[in-house]
C-alpha cells in the first residue's frame, strides 16, 4: 500500500510486569490514528495474520532480527514478540520495548498497522518465558515461533505456545547434531509441531533443477540407477559438514527409496553409504555412494551448495538404458549468479546449459515459511534419513 502518512508510537520500561505490557499495547493501538483525526472515532487498528515469537540469543541477534521483520510488515503482518532472555543475570528482571507504527492513505482511506515487542527476561524470569509470552500473543492467530542459532532444548515450554517452528539449519554451528535434535523434537510431539527449515527451502532452486533432469522420457528410468553421488559445498567456518548437503542427499534418499548404512568423515569431507530400494539380478540391493565436499569459493556463503553430480549406472539387460552410465550435474559459476547444467545419456544426447539459479535473501526465506499454514512432509522424510545417518 502506498502510503503518505505515517504515524508511529513507542514506549519502553525496565522491571515491569506483563500487564503493564498488555495495557500499553492497548492504548498505543487507541493512538494510531490518522493525524488530526479524533481517536474515538476510530477502533483500535488490527492487521496481524499470525503471531510470530522470535527467540534471540542476544540483544544484538534480537535487532537484527527486527529490522528484518520489520520489512515484511506489507507482506505478513504480524504481532512480533522479540525475546531474549538471560537466565545468569543477578536479578530477576523483565525489560521490554513497543514499537507500533501505522500508515495511513491519503485522507484516512486505507490503513496498515504492525507492532513489535521487545522482551529481556532476566534471572528466574527467564526460566518462564511461557508465561510472559502467553499472555501477549492475539488470539485465534496461529503462532509461529522463529528460532535463531541452534535449535531449541529438548521441551522448551516455548515450543507448547507454537503452531510452527521455524529454525535455519544453516546457522547451526553443529549441523548432524542439531538436524538429529530437530528430528527428535519431531518424533517427540508426534506430528503436532510443524517444522520450518529456512535453510531447506534455500536448497528449494538445487531440488528443482535436479528433478527437472529426469523430466524427459529418455532421462526417466535412469532415477533408479543412480549409484554415485558428489555433493560440493563452501566450507564452514568450523570445518565440520553444513546442513545443505546433508539435507539434499536425505531428499534424494527420501524420494529415491535409499535406506542408510555408513557414515564416515573427518574435517568436514563424509561420505556415505546407502542402499537401493530394488534388488539386482544376482539378488543383492545395489550400493549408492555419495560423497560431500568442501570447495573453497570466493563469493559463496559458509555451507552453501556448490555442485551436485549424479552418476547412473548401467542397467540390467533388456531394461532399455544404453550400456555406459549416464551423468547429471548442476555447479554454480564463478560468481555466484547463474549455474551450468552438464547431462550426458551416452548414445542419445550430451547438452550443457546455462540456467537461472535463484539465492534468496533471509527476508524472502522467512515469508514464504509464514505463508505455509502446513510444514513440507517431504522435509520430515529427508530430516528423519539425515538423523538416522549422524546418530
Amino acid at each position: 500500500m502506498l502510503a503518505s502518512e505515517v504515524v508511529a508510537r513507542a514506549w519502553e520500561a525496565q522491571d515491569t510486569t506483563v500487564e503493564e505490557i498488555e495495557r500499553q499495547l492497548a492504548r498505543i493501538a487507541r493512538t494510531l490514528v490518522p493525524p488530526g483525526a479524533d481517536p474515538a472515532s476510530y477502533p483500535p487498528p488490527r492487521a496481524s495474520v499470525l503471531n510470530l515469537i522470535v527467540r534471540a540469543s542476544d540483544e544484538a541477534e534480537a535487532e537484527q532480527a527486527a529490522q528484518l521483520v520489520a520489512t515484511l510488515a506489507t507482506r505478513n503482518p504480524s504481532r512480533t514478540l522479540l525475546l531474549v532472555t538471560d537466565p545468569d543475570a543477578p536479578a530477576d528482571r523483565l525489560d521490554a520495548a513497543i514499537h507500533a507504527r501505522c500508515a495511513f492513505e491519503p485522507g484516512g482511506a486505507g490503513r496498515l498497522c504492525f507492532e513489535q515487542v521487545r522482551l529481556i527476561a532476566r534471572g528466574a524470569t527467564a526460566l518462564h518465558v511461557d508465561t510472559v509470552v502467553a499472555p501477549l500473543l492475539v488470539a485465534n492467530l496461529p503462532v509461529f515461533l522463529w528460532w535463531l542459532g541452534r535449535p531449541p532444548r529438548s521441551r522448551d515450554p516455548l515450543l507448547e505456545l507454537c503452531d510452527r517452528l521455524i529454525v535455519d539449519s544453516a546457522a547451526f554451528p553443529d549441523a548432524p547434531a542439531g538436524l538429529a535434535a530437530l528430528d527428535a523434537h519431531a518424533a517427540a510431539a508426534e506430528g503436532s509441531l510443524g517444522l520450518g527449515d529456512l535453510g531447506w527451502r534455500r536448497c528449494t532452486p538445487w531440488r528443482q533443477i535436479i528433478a527437472q533432469f529426469f523430466d524427459p522420457p529418455d532421462a526417466r528410468p535412469y532415477q533408479r540407477l543412480i549409484r554415485r553421488v558428489t555433493v560440493e559445498y563452501a566450507p564452514t567456518a568450523g570445518g565440520m559438514v553444513s546442513a545443505a548437503p546433508l539435507l539434499l542427499v536425505g531428499w534424494l534418499a527420501a524420494c529415491l527409496g535409499w535406506e542408510p548404512e555408513a557414515a564416515t568423515g573427518v574435517d568436514g569431507a563424509l561420505d556415505l553409504a546407502f542402499a537401493a530400494d530394488r534388488y539386482s539380478a544376482a539378488g543383492r540391493r545395489g550400493e549408492i555412494i555419495v560423497r560431500l565436499r568442501p570447495r573453497p569459493r570466493p563469493g559463496a556463503e559458509p555451507g552453501e551448495l556448490q555442485a551436485v553430480t549424479l552418476s547412473a549406472a548401467p542397467s540390467a539387460p533388456g531394461a532399455g538404458v544404453g550400456p555406459a552410465p549416464a551423468t547429471f550435474e548442476v555447479r554454480w559459476s564463478d560468481s555466484c549468479t547463474w549455474a551450468t547444467t552438464h547431462v550426458v545419456l551416452p548414445g542419445v544426447r550430451e547438452l550443457t546449459r546455462t540456467v537461472p539459479l535463484e539465492r534468496p535473501s533471509t527476508a524472502v526465506l522467512l515469508a514464504r515459511e509464514l505463508e505455509s499454514p502446513v510444514a513440507d512432509p517431504l522435509y520430515a522424510e529427508s530430516l528423519a534419513l539425515v538423523a538416522r545417518l549422524v546418530r
